[in-house]
């Protein structure tokens, strides 16, 4: 969808000057419309381009399966392939697609995702909290939240945790 711009408003119009001020906003959407890049899709890349294409006009083609986005440069249309492709991926294509497990959890010598623990301990940290009073559960409200925590009165730093909604820390020197 073409994005619009006006230069104008009717908020401010003088009531006797409404009719030309809406005249110049249709013109102006109409002119940007007119200037906007065309959507052409084709079949196949020997199809010839339609007549009154314009340097800027966008050009889809779907050959053999096979989907491509274009810009046709004012010679020829320069395509980028987002691949393959016939009828929608299936579970066995794709692999276990149903909150399964396709991908394994990461680990500490492979990649993958984060396990349903890790995820949870590491909501747990809290990053680095600053106050002018020491570590409190209004920085570490649950219990297992912890962090790194700067006293601005005291000026200490420390590691904070909540355990069981009292807060330990540690000094860090």
């Amino acid at each position: 969808m073409p994005r619009i711009f006006l230069d104008s408003s009717l908020k401010n119009f003088d009531t006797s000057r409404l009719q030309a001020g809406i005249e110049t906003i249709f013109q102006q959407l109409e002119d940007q419309l007119n200037a906007g890049s065309d959507l052409i899709v084709l079949v196949d890349t020997a199809q010839a381009l339609p007549e009154g294409i314009r340097r800027g006009d966008i050009v889809f083609n779907l050959e053999r399966g096979e989907l491509k986005a274009g810009i046709y440069n004012g010679q020829s249309v320069v395509y980028a392939s987002f691949g393959s492709f016939t009828g929608a991926i299936t579970d066995s294509q794709h692999g276990a697609r149903a909150g399964g497990s396709l991908h394994l959890a990461a680990t500490n010598v492979a990649d993958g995702f984060m396990s349903a623990a890790d995820k949870i301990k590491a909501d747990r940290y809290k990053g680095d909290t600053t106050s002018a009073a020491p570590a409190s559960t209004a920085e570490y409200p649950a219990n297992g939240d912890w962090g790194f925590h700067t006293d601005t009165v005291g000026l200490t730093y420390k590691v904070a945790k909540n355990k069981g909604g009292t807060i330990f820390t540690t000094l860090l020197t």
